[in-house]
This record gives structure tokens, sequence and C-alpha cells, in this order.
């Protein structure tokens, strides 16, 4: 039944747009122990541990969560919520704060 829905509907993409994904805050896990913020050893997606010497380049989610950009990306270009938590994240670009 869901999938003669499905047919008569389409699918519809439930991800992020990537200028969405874009916006989410960068860093390093170096950086993040450089300045005491708590993160995971490894990532929770491909389960390989960050490698601070490396300058692995990891994306902040707004939960606090943080995953490789490239593990997070392809998360979020089909998966709107946090893998850890379930947070969903809006899908629209957070407006830029005015100076």
């Amino acid at each position: 039944a869901l999938t003669a829905v499905g047919e008569l509907v389409g699918t519809v993409s439930k991800g992020l747009p990537q200028e969405v994904i874009d916006a989410l805050p960068r860093c390093t896990h170096k950086q993040l122990h450089e300045q005491g913020k708590a993160c995971m050893d490894k990532c929770c997606i491909c389960q390989l541990e960050y490698e601070p010497e490396e300058e692995e380049e990891l994306l902040q989610l707004p939960c606090a969560h943080y995953y490789h950009k490239e593990c997070i990306t392809q998360w979020l270009a089909i998966n709107k919520v946090c893998p850890v938590c379930n947070h969903e994240l809006p899908a629209t670009k957070p407006a830029s704060k005015a100076a």
C-alpha cells in the first residue's frame, strides 16, 4: 500500500539542500581539544577515529555533535536529522546576524 502511495505522489527528498550543509560550522579535532570542547574520539558514521595531526575537517551540527565533513555531508543529503540524537535540522540556512 505504501509503495502505491509513493508511486502516486513521487519521491520526496528527506535531506537538506547543499547550501544549508555548507553553512554548518567547521573545525578540526585538534581545534576542539585546544578549545577544551568535548568531542567523541571517532566519527559515528564511518566509525574511524579522528586524527588530530591530519587536520581533518569536521562539521558541527546545531545539537553540538561533530562528524567528518565528508561523512555528514553525505548523510545530510538524504537525512535531515543527527545520526546520534535524531535532532532535526532546519531545511533553511540560518539568517546571518546583522552587525
